[in-house]
């Protein structure tokens, strides 16, 4: 079994082979073409890892039973991630079914089709009802999966199939003979089902027909002298092929076995009853019954068994068949994998960002958050089919570990099988880990990548097509799709586990704990577990949470002593380590650093690992008995002292110090690249950056080679290189760095200011943008077609650090203190110029745009005073103005003048300024016409607030609030401000029905409060509250209004149009009832909607043959830009279409090659489905595309073919 193969890693596994016997794991072992790892014991199980065939395949050996098997496929799962088929392969019992064409013999081997969990259900008074529901069902393996086994059981593979088992069994049986012999037929004895193994006419026992003493279920048929009369007659099996349910050809004693396919039994105890198998096979269509299946399935989805009948699943006792029955299945799995391909899988599966990030935390050591695991209310959270789970706890205590684990040990449901589970762990400082949108945006990339997310994805698809790339930013569409996918119940349970809500930005933790706040347990299966910090914010938010039954709170805090006593097992874990590699520690020393280390008061699992890898480093030093005792004497005692310690020990204090600058203000993680560049430009040479060009940065460099260590050897653990970005460690080397230390030694705790950090980083931005040649460079990188679409991609395909650099120099450099600001000015300033006679933007700001993918912001008539104030460059703006004399009004940018561009943008100091130097404030200039309007469009009230203290002339007049009422960014307490300085405002109807169309519930709320009945809702109100926004606004309307609201056709059509159609109609019928009319118009406008497949499914639901399905709609579902293949789909598997719409089959075809979303797909299914009804003519077929139409129609079917 030599093998030139180098040895495979975790992610070249493709197949899992899992026996619970040893003589099943020994049989299947021997049908391996090599091993590389032979018997390796881990999590108590046997484990190996070969090449069989063609395939790298793990092989499993662990006990009987569904909870085992389950364990090591949950195991499995987490840590072999290519997985693309579980096998779980050995002996069964076996149902005769004598005279059918499924008849079996002992030897034979059984392939699953479907697996059925006979022993999972209830027992009444009567008897045992297994649960067969489709909820409890187990899952099903992937169509690619059912596929292959259709495949097999065609003629040739299952003769193929048969032959290559015969060949495997042979190898095996001439490697050991002895063993894996085949026996005499005449030990193959099947008695009638009725005829049970006991003792007949015993003196010493009473055996009846119901109770089987011990020592008979232990005694052999010949002991009891069960009678020959009662064993069913067999005739012998024909040896030629006929099929595929034949023999073999071949007189071997190994070949007259036969491979059937079939559903497979599987339950926790063994079936020795001939009756109950029999009706538990008919009742449920099983071949044969075995333990481990069921528990595999639950934990892998693409999982089958092979097994061979070693028994009748009787009560007659036969051990004679199991070496021999083992080795028939081992060779049916060797022959069925060397018909299974996964060549077209990736060698490495696809790992993502946010696994990244989950990997990035340690593994938990085993007994380690077992005070979670045991928790009664962690248990009442997982027990229940919705809710939310605050766990809180301090820095350090091992959260993150923790969330990893229940993802990875897949302990967030009781059904792992059937429940996704998606994840997100946010990290403050670091790009794209701090929003809420983030989180959502992963989350649901994770739910459609699940085998069951194909079916959810068409939830994203009208928000996708509304709001394009947008929506990878927009929380609250996320949020909807987020629900959307779990109220379908093609979802089964959804379980998001969002760690470090702490560290999530201000705006996305409000967002997100506004919506758990309207979060429906009844609605979903969607559960939440969320970890963090206990601050006060937070625990009074999930306080009432708590109270209004939506979360369970889980304080670790309360579980300290736990946790304490859960380090002390990672302590000698550590510890033993350390030991082990070290040889000058002995037992005494162990001991001395076990009790040191857990006699820390204030230990976590962050001050842990950061004191070990102090004592890790310098193993060196610990050759005799006092430096030993000097350690144990220095140990850190908090987390902060041990950073303090990582630092002292830097090889060069003064460019380790520039290192932490540059990354405690980066906007970002640096790659290494950038970092590298960045680091170079603090050189003071580059001082003078206009003499230099890149090339000349470029040799300043330091090898990529070596950079890496370099960065690693200045600050050592306080910082983390993590998929080639640096980060630091935690969130409390941050904290570190800028908190002031009580200690008077203290060298780097509290000695760094972030604003002058913010310097360091603008000095590098700045340097690079102004090298020799720069504007040439930024304009070759903008010839490359560099798209917002690319922008994941932007930092391999453009310089390292000009991105960064051109995109966030403004914000370091408004970031420092007036004195750096000052001292830096000159370099804005030299940023800002734009040329008198072109007005064009500088190539770093055209550069950035470019990246970003906007052109919001573009213009060619900028001014420098217009585009500093379009930057926010206060100091800029002012020297300007002070020294360079211009006319403060000048027209030009976008907005018009200064004072209305700061007025848009929000720059609210900048705004008082111009205001104190004149700047007319009032004039009508752009597209925003005045300032206030501007600020009112962009929703900045204390810009509104400083424009109307700086003159009396500017008032708020009907024309703001309704600007106000229309406005997308308009809040509460600025519609209350405005309201309040505009003493005669008219509540008109265009106010309220601008409100009512830009989902502003609470402003709604306050006008409704305010003006009560001044507010008339009318049918265009209400209309408009229906098609554009969820319930809540249109709920609010009419219970104000009550029995004053008509439910017109028209307001009936507008909520089936709306995004949010089943929800709205769901309300207007559980109000109104009968009142709500169910009009042609409604399918028909639900048919044109984002989501019309799901509205016009609601109204069929409930209203049957009331909802006629007419050409008219059939022709708007088709029509529908979109989402026209999902509606249309719909319309088709569920019968809607009918033969009166085929009449028309032409012109609907018609539509669907104009539809210029869907045409290709729309005109696909209709062709498979309806392709007889319609002519295709010359002019469909180039209109859609004629070439790959044309190649999949029948001939004859349009004018002009033979």
């Amino acid at each position: 079994m030599a093998s030139p193969d180098p040895h495979p890693g975790v992610e070249d596994v493709r197949i899992a082979i899992i026996c619970a016997l040893k003589l099943e794991y020994n049989a299947v072992k021997l049908a391996y073409d090599h091993i590389w790892e032979d018997d390796q014991t881990r999590d108590g199980y046997g484990y190996s890892t070969g090449r069989i065939g063609h395939h790298v395949s793990l092989l499993v050996c662990c006990e009987a039973g569904k909870a085992s098997a389950a364990g090591v496929a949950s195991n499995i799962r987490s840590r072999y991630r290519g997985i693309k088929l579980a096998i779980v392969a050995g002996i069964c019992g076996g149902v005769p079914r004598v005279g059918t064409d499924k008849e079996l013999r002992l030897g034979d081997v059984v392939i699953s089709t479907s697996i059925f969990e006979y022993d999972y259900g209830r027992r009444n008074t009567d008897r045992f009802r297994p649960k067969e529901s489709i909820e409890d069902a187990l899952p099903v393996p992937v169509r690619e999966i059912c596929s292959f086994l259709n495949i097999l059981q065609t003629r040739d593979a299952y003769k193929k199939l048969q032959n290559e088992t015969h060949r495997v069994l042979q190898e095996i049986q001439s490697a050991e003979p002895k063993t894996y012999k085949r026996p005499e037929d005449t030990k193959d004895y099947l008695y009638e089902a009725d005829y049970v193994h006991k003792h007949r006419h015993s003196p010493q026992c009473d055996c009846d027909e119901s109770v089987v003493c011990d020592q008979a279920l232990e005694a052999t048929c010949e002991e009891l002298g069960c009678k020959d009369s009662f064993v069913v007659q067999r005739p012998r099996r024909e040896q030629n092929f006929q099929g595929s349910g034949s023999r073999l050809t071949s007189s071997s004693p190994g070949a007259c076995i036969c491979v059937r396919f079939g559903g497979v039994g599987s339950g926790d105890t063994v079936m020795k009853s001939g009756r109950d198998r029999d009706d538990m096979a008919k009742r449920h269509n099983l071949v044969a019954l075995e333990m481990e299946g069921a528990g595999v399935r639950k934990h892998i989805n693409d999982s089958i068994v092979i097994k061979s009948v070693c028994d009748y699943a009787d009560s007659h006792k036969n051990k004679n068949w199991q070496d021999f029955a083992a080795a028939t299945a081992a060779s049916t799995t060797k022959a069925l994998l060397g018909q299974f391909s996964c060549e077209d899988e990736p060698k490495t599966p696809r790992i993502c960002q946010h696994e990244r990030y989950k990997d990035f935390n340690p593994e938990k050591v085993e007994g380690t958050c077992e005070w979670f695991f045991q928790d009664h209310r962690f248990l009442e959270w997982l027990n229940s089919p919705s809710g939310i789970i605050w766990v809180s706890a301090g820095p350090g205590c091992g959260k993150s570990v923790l969330a990893k684990a229940l993802i990875d040990e897949q302990r967030l449901s009781k059904t792992p099988g059937k429940t996704t589970v998606c994840y997100f762990f946010f990290k403050a400082g670091e790009e794209r880990r701090t929003g809420s949108s983030d989180a959502l945006s992963a989350v649901l990339h994770q739910l459609f990548d699940a085998n069951r997310g194909t079916a959810l994805i068409q939830y994203a698809k009208g928000p996708f097509t509304s709001y394009g790339e947008n929506i990878r930013d927009n929380f609250h569409q996320l949020w909807d799709v987020l629900t959307s996918c779990a109220e379908s119940p093609d979802a089964g349970e959804i379980v998001c586990v969002l760690d470090a809500l702490d560290e999530c930005s201000e705006r996305g933790r409000q967002e997100i704990l506004k919506k758990l706040k309207t979060f429906d347990k009844a609605q979903s299966r969607l559960k939440f577990l969320i970890t963090g910090r206990p601050y006060d914010h937070l625990e009074d938010e999930f306080k009432e949470l708590s109270e209004k039954g939506l979360c369970i709170q889980l304080d670790g805090d309360d579980k300290s002593e736990y946790i304490r006593e859960e380090i002390d097992l990672v302590i000698d874990h550590k510890v033993n380590i350390v030991a082990k590699h070290c040889e000058h520690f002995g037992v005494e020393h162990r001991q001395q650093l076990l009790e040191r280390l857990k006699g820390m008061e204030n230990r976590t699992y962050l001050w842990l690992h950061l004191t070990m890898d102090i004592i890790e480093k310098r193993r060196s030093r610990y050759r005799k008995y006092s430096s030993i005792r000097t350690l144990l004497e220095q140990l850190p005692l908090d987390a902060f002292e041990a950073y303090e310690k990582i630092l002292n020990h830097s090889q060069d204090e003064v460019k380790a110090r520039c290192l932490l600058q540059i990354i405690l203000a980066a906007k970002r993680p640096l790659t290494l690249q950038e970092l590298n560049h960045c680091f170079a430009l603090q050189e003071e040479r580059f001082g003078k950056s206009s003499i230099f060009t890149y090339d000349d940065l470029l040799a300043e460099l330091e090898p990529s080679t070596t950079f890496g260590s370099t960065v690693r050897n200045l600050c050592g653990l306080f910082i983390s290189v993590h998929d080639g970005k640096v980060s630091f460690i935690h969130k409390t080397a941050r904290d570190f760095l800028v908190t002031e230390s009580e200690s008077q030694t203290a060298a780097w705790q509290g000695k760094f200011r972030l604003a002058l950090a913010h310097n360091v980083m603008f000095v590098s931005c700045v340097r690079l943008m102004a090298l020799k040649g720069f504007d040439v460079l930024a304009k070759d990188i903008m010839v490359e077609d560099v798209s917002f679409s690319d922008r994941p991609l932007v930092a391999n395909r453009i310089l390292p650090f000009i991105s960064y650099a051109v995109i966030n120099w403004t914000d370091h450099y408004n970031s420092q203190d007036e004195e750096d600001k000052s001292k830096s000015l000159k370099e804005a300033r030299g940023l800002c110029y734009i040329p008198k006679r072109r007005g064009q933007a500088p190539s770093w700001y055209e550069l950035k745009q470019k990246l970003r993918g906007m052109k919001w912001g573009n213009s060619n008539d900028w001014t420098d005073l217009s585009f500093s104030t379009f930057l926010g460059l206060f100091e800029v703006v002012v020297h300007i103005l002070d020294r360079e004399k211009v006319d403060i009004n000048e027209q030009g940018g976008m907005f018009g003048t200064a004072v209305i561009s700061a007025s848009c943008l929000g720059h609210v100091n900048l705004v008082r300024m111009l205001c104190q130097h004149g700047a007319d404030f009032e004039a009508e200039r752009g597209q925003f016409r005045t300032a206030l309007l501007g600020a009112v469009s962009g929703g900045h009230l204390e810009v509104i607030k400083c424009l109307l203290d700086a003159s009396t002339a500017v008032q708020v007049t009907q024309g703001i609030i309704t600007a106000a009422a229309k406005g997308f960014n308009t809040s509460k307490e600025m519609m209350s401000f405005l309201l309040d300085r505009c003493a005669d405002a008219e509540i008109t109807q265009d106010i309220v029905v601008g409100v009512a169309s830009r989902y502003r519930p609470e402003v709604m709320r306050l006008l409704l409060e305010r003006y009560r009945e001044n507010v008339e809702i009318t049918a265009e109100v209400v209309e408009n509250a229906a098609l554009y926004g969820p319930s809540e606004m249109l709920a609010l309307l009419l219970d104000h209004s009550g029995d004053t609201v008509q439910i017109t056709p028209k307001l009936v059509e507008k909520a089936a149009g709306s995004s949010c159609g089943k929800e709205t109609l769901s309300l207007l019928l559980e109000r109104y009832g009968d009142k709500v009319q169910i009009t042609p118009s409604v399918a028909l406008a639900a048919a044109y909607s984002l989501r019309g497949d799901e509205v016009l499914g609601f109204l069929l639901e409930r209203f049957g043959g009331m909802v006629e399905i007419t050409l008219d709609v059939v022709m708007a579902a088709v029509s529908n830009e979109g989402f026209a293949t999902t509606v249309t789909s719909f319309l088709l598997e569920k019968g809607h279409i009918t033969a009166e719409h085929l009449m028309h089959m032409e012109a609907i075809l018609r539509a669907a090659v104009a539809n210029i979303e869907d045409g290709d797909s729309l005109v696909a299914i209709l062709l498979k489905k309806y392709g007889d009804w319609v002519e295709i003519t010359p002019w469909m077929l180039w209109t859609a595309g004629a070439a790959a139409l044309a190649a999949d129609l029948p001939k004859g079917m349009w004018r002009g073919g033979p």
